[in-house]
């Protein structure tokens, strides 16, 4: 004999019903942790990455810094031999593409400033100033130079303490042709600037390696 299906209560169908709600609102309530979890996580990570940022700059800020010190003489504020070594490969490179580029183009590089000039700088009997006035008034006629020159270069040309009082002036993208009137040019406009009162000694500056150029600077 064929036993007959109980039929299903109302109070097992509302269990189940409930039972349903519960889970599906505990799935929801973990959906909703892991979503609040992973934007908590992003916000830190953009908070990190920025401070990561930050420190990034601040710390290229320095190294750009202690790379400027380690370039630039203490004394005058100009460049010193060490941005020589690190800075000629690209000017040489520089003017040799000029050059290149010019010659192919049919045109004289020599007359379409696109050398790289030299200029050295060297003030004879400064000792005397040293001994006479003392090495604090030598230091600011050092300095004092390497103002006045400042405001005769150009933003291409670059000036070098080359030895105690030798300075090296490198024009960049320059023409040969222009090198004695530059120098005389230089030589006369530091000797028409009265700053070495009761001072008197020379100014020599040579460039290439066959002219040289000697103008007194004296104020008495």
């Amino acid at each position: 004999m064929t036993a007959m299906a109980q039929p299903v209560s109302p109070l097992s169908i509302g269990s189940l019903t409930q039972l349903t709600l519960s889970l599906l609102a505990i799935v929801a309530l973990i959906v909703l942790a892991h979503r609040a979890r992973v934007a908590i996580l992003r916000h830190r990570n953009r908070e990190l990455e920025a401070i990561v940022a930050q420190r990034t700059r601040e710390l290229a800020d320095v190294n750009t810094r202690l790379l400027d010190l380690s370039v630039t003489d203490a004394l005058t504020g100009m460049k010193n031999r060490r941005y020589l070594d690190l800075c000629m490969p690209e000017y040489m490179a520089d003017a040799l593409r000029r050059h290149e580029s010019l010659t192919r183009a049919g045109a004289d590089p020599a007359r379409s400033n696109a050398d790289l000039l030299f200029f050295l700088l060297d003030l004879d009997r400064f000792k005397e100033i040293n001994d006479r006035f003392g090495h604090a008034a030598g230091d600011r006629v050092l300095v004092d130079i390497h103002e006045l020159l400042k405001t005769s270069m150009r933003d291409t040309d670059t000036l070098v303490r080359w030895g105690g009082e030798e300075f090296l002036l490198i024009a960049r993208n320059s023409s040969r042709h222009e090198a004695a009137s530059i120098a005389e040019g230089r030589a006369h406009f530091m000797a028409q600037w009265g700053i070495w009162s009761s001072a008197c000694f020379l100014i020599a500056i040579g460039f290439e390696t066959i002219a040289s150029i000697a103008v007194p600077l004296c104020t008495r």
